[in-house]
């Protein structure tokens, strides 16, 4: 509120103001404000009417002394609000994002807001500036998101959805695991938005009650949306016991044939799977015709975490790849005969203890078998157990690794694939003049 003083007939000249402002430099009309910036409006006024007196202006003090005779309310409610009555109205949506009950996790992001609690989805963007440990994961050349990624993935969206069952859990099981396009992880701080969807099978399946689909999948900022992975999971409770074991574990002297993990990296490595050092989880590896026993040290990737910070997980990414490499140590020759990069592609069956250790420097053996090999891929079966009590905690069945060459030679042409194509054609300065004119006689 600025009070505008015009000329007062004892006043010879301008009012001096309390505040100076630029707009009045040049004129004749003086002002005061009634309240100023960080200062009590009971003091501010009291100083105007001061001012105001003192410049001779007449003033009613009744009205700055509050003398003025009123009637005093006394039935005032306790709270200055009625909280029994709603004035305004939220959204759902907007309740749903202040009432969320958990916050963004390493692996599996947030819930979608306002999500369907029975069909939930969760988004997550992954970039390597918040995930450091994906750099050292790469396929020919270009970092890719492995696909042990989307199993545990899969298992915090259904800790999340089912957590206040109550239940004592023995363990998880997956199957029917599809991981159908790979998710490259681009440079830079934009990242990739992924979203996991978990829904209820339909009951007319008998063979899938109780059990949810997932799916993952990315989109671009243009609203391109690919799919990466589906398959279905569930949580056992009680004491169903640990499944049959789809490897027999053997003697240790059954495996002969001494190989050291830097072979195994080197021949993944030499067609174009190649695993930094947060993934180089193989301490020592011995095998035998079709089959292998690998010794697994789990990572500590909190420390390279931002701010040494890791939410808790049921298995991390790093450790599970590590029990997908041990595989192709079971290979001839621990994989140096590979004609071409074979990666995971499908898993009949995979369970996981829900007593399975967690955290850095847990010790694993897995015992793998490899069957149906030839240069289109190769199937393989893989048992892990404890490596300090010697309990299984971990069963893979018919798990099937494809090779690239033969996913890219089916897949649909591309339109820009002429620029990403190579073709060898005649370097000009360097032809004779009869086999250049051979060429353009066509």
């Amino acid at each position: 509120m600025v009070i505008e003083l015009g000329a007062h007939p004892a006043l010879s000249g301008p009012i001096q103001d309390i505040t100076t402002l630029e707009a009045f430099n040049d004129s004749t009309v003086g002002y005061a404000s009634c309240l100023l910036r960080k200062k009590n409006a009971v003091n501010t006024m009291h100083v105007l009417a001061c001012d105001l007196i003192h410049k001779g202006f007449p003033l009613m003090m009744s009205g700055v002394n509050l003398t003025f005779q009123g009637r005093v309310l006394t039935d005032l409610p306790k709270y200055a609000w009625n909280h029994q009555l709603r004035h305004w109205y939220e959204p759902r949506m907007n309740r749903a994002h202040r009432m969320l009950s958990e916050g963004p996790h390493d692996l599996l992001g947030s819930l979608v807001t306002g999500t369907n609690r029975l069909n939930p989805s969760w988004r997550h963007v992954i970039k390597p500036s918040s995930m450091p440990w994906i750099t050292d994961h790469k396929l020919q050349g270009t970092t890719v998101y492995p696909g042990a990624g989307f199993i545990c993935m899969a298992l915090e969206g259904l800790i999340q959805a089912q957590q206040h069952s109550g239940k004592d859990v023995s363990g998880y099981r997956l199957r029917d695991i599809d991981m159908l396009a790979a998710l490259v992880i681009l440079e830079g701080e934009n990242g990739v938005e992924v979203q996991l969807s978990l829904k209820p099978c339909s009951d007319k399946a008998i063979d899938a009650r109780g059990w949810k689909e997932f799916q993952v999948f990315s989109v671009t900022h243009d609203d391109q949306w690919a799919e990466h992975c589906r398959g279905l999971v569930c949580i056992e409770y009680g004491g169903k016991g640990t499944p049959k074991s789809p490897v027999a574990v053997r003697e240790w002297n059954d495996y002969r044939i001494r190989v050291s993990p830097s072979e195994v990296y080197d021949s993944m490595h030499r067609v174009g799977i190649q695993h930094g050092p947060i993934f180089q989880n193989l301490k020592a590896v011995q095998a035998r015709p079709q089959g292998s026993l690998a010794t697994i040290q789990t990572a500590d990737t909190e420390a390279i975490m931002p701010y040494q910070f890791e939410h808790s997980h049921i298995m991390h990414p790093t450790t599970l790849d590590t029990m997908f490499q041990a595989i192709y140590a079971a290979l001839p020759a621990a994989g140096a005969q590979l004609p071409s990069a074979q990666v995971p592609r499908s898993i009949k069956n995979l369970w996981i203890s829900g007593d399975i250790k967690r955290g850095s420097s847990a010790t694993f053996h897995a015992f793998s078998e490899v069957r149906d090999n030839d240069k289109q891929g190769f199937r393989a079966a893989v048992t892990v157990v404890d490596g300090d009590e010697g309990e299984v905690v971990i069963t893979i069945e018919d798990f099937l690794f494809q090779s690239i060459g033969d996913a890219v030679s089916k897949r649909q042409p591309c339109e820009n694939d002429k620029f990403l194509t190579l073709k060898w054609v005649p370097y000009l300065p360097t032809m004779k003049p009869e086999v250049l004119t051979q060429h353009l006689a066509c």
